[in-house]
């Protein structure tokens, strides 16, 4: 039994080998249909092609060519698949006047097999765009170029290189008619996109704006931490410069921008969202129980660049900050910081973990520059060490990443279920609310790393 036993062992030992799968090369022709109702989509391999949905249910999908088996749509001889996605109501599809804006995980099959390369064809109706952060291809696969001439022989066709990232995480397509701008942020290519809608702003002022919240966090460590941005300007009724926004990381950086319809002219320097979002990308992406991390940084830095590049005074920003830290204190249900960070879209604890998150970021920053250090430095460090290849890091890897010694503070702050102690911290650098809530700077024992946070270096 013993020599049965050993025998089976060796054979399994001696057993085929299982070989990874050959990855494939992909090509997807995509066309809008019914007013950008939904998408045409065929995808042609150099292989056996198996896709599978990724967030759009069956039920919207409809197969013209190809077999459905399980979950998945698999190729037939001629190694494509065909078929229509039903663009449905979610938080990743935004319609208006001849526009569509989705994210591909709302019309785009994923293969199963890994990928080594992958093109998207979107063939369009005259006077037609799209915009994405994905590179452009300028010229196509000779193999997989005939998939998409062919497909698309009487359409205009732009073409793109779809990021590994872009099969993984969010981005933004915008479809349809709408206004273009192309410029270079440094070593960062920005598109401004401005869909149709009344707004009191230029369409060059809207570039500039969004061109200079570009420049502010690209300060903080000498460049924008992303090659390519898309930046989409979407009016709305509003009478705030913008009212929300929307980043998005898959093969790019976007931004989605409600800027209100009844802002006043000369009114952009008031708005904080567009530096906010922008800063989300200084960092990589952290985990929803985490985001009070992520806001908190995005929540310091609108405050400080905006304050930094003459938008605010260093006073209306201390002021913006302490009324922040009165807000958060007011709000939320009592529990951890990370608690409500997890539910906060249930419980709309947003100033909480907002302004909580904020606390921590301001503290990390004085405790950083009393030992001679900042948290830009420590930002442009970790972008220059940490691969951020889309997996989503815990809080405390990311500050173990910005700088070791500051978990302890870290861990305190997440689990906190009571509001930290801002107002000394604010007393310390000299920030004064008076009982009328006026707020004047004094000199106090960290006023000079006060000044500094709020002071533009010449080098980062």
């Amino acid at each position: 039994m013993c020599f049965v036993a050993l025998a089976g062992l060796f054979g399994c030992a001696q057993g085929p080998s299982t070989v990874p799968p050959r990855a494939l090369q992909i090509s997807y022709v995509v066309t809008p249909y019914a007013g950008g109702q939904g998408m045409d989509v065929e995808a042609c391999a150099d292989g056996e092609l198996t896709l599978r949905p990724w967030s759009t249910p069956w039920r919207r999908i409809d197969v013209l060519a190809g077999a459905r088996i399980g979950d998945t749509l698999q190729s037939d001889a001629t190694r494509c698949v065909h078929y229509r996605a039903t663009l449905g109501a979610s938080r990743q599809v935004l319609t208006g006047a001849g526009v569509v804006l989705s994210s591909p995980s709302e019309w785009l099959m994923r293969p199963v097999r890994p990928v080594a390369r992958a093109e998207v064809h979107f063939a369009l109706s005259p006077g037609e765009r799209v915009a994405t952060a994905w590179p452009a291809l300028l010229a196509a696969d000779p193999m997989l170029g005939r998939h998409a001439r062919r497909s698309s022989s009487d359409a205009s066709v732009t073409s793109f290189i779809l990021p590994p990232l872009a099969l993984t995480l969010e981005s933004d397509v915008l479809v349809g008619r709408f206004a273009l701008d192309t410029r270079s942020v440094g070593e960062t290519v920005l598109r401004v996109a401005r869909v149709p809608g009344p707004l009191a702003h230029l369409e060059a002022e809207l570039g500039d704006h969004v061109e200079d919240a570009v420049a502010m966090v690209a300060s903080i460590s000498g460049t924008f931490p992303a090659e390519r941005v898309l930046a989409i300007v979407w009016p709305v009724p509003s009478d705030q410069p913008v009212a929300f926004g929307l980043t998005k990381r898959g093969g790019g950086a976007s931004i989605l921008l409600l800027f209100g319809d009844g802002a006043e002219a000369g009114s952009l320097r008031n708005d904080w969202v567009t530096v906010h979002e922008l800063s989300h990308l200084l960092h990589p992406r952290v985990g929803a129980a985490d985001r009070w991390l992520s806001e908190g940084i995005a929540t310091y830095y609108q405050e400080v660049l905006r304050a930094r590049f003459g938008w605010r005074t260093p006073e209306q920003a201390w002021a913006r900050i302490a009324e922040g830290f009165a807000s958060g204190e007011r709000t939320g249900t009592g529990r951890s910081l990370t608690d409500e960070a997890r539910a906060m879209n249930q419980t709309a604890a947003y100033r909480r973990v907002y302004w909580g998150g904020t606390a921590f970021v301001l503290a990390a920053d004085v405790a950083l520059r009393q030992r001679g250090s900042s948290l830009d430095a420590a930002i442009a460090r970790c972008l220059r060490d940490v691969n951020a290849n889309g997996g989503a890091m815990s809080a405390r890897a990311l500050v173990a990443a910005l700088d070791a010694q500051l978990l302890p503070l870290a861990d305190e702050s997440a689990a906190r279920s009571s509001w930290p102690e801002t107002g000394a911290l604010l007393a310390d650098l000299g920030v004064v609310v008076d009982e009328n809530g006026v707020v004047r700077l004094v000199d106090a024992p960290d006023s000079a790393v006060r000044d500094a946070i709020m002071r533009r270096s010449a080098t980062p």
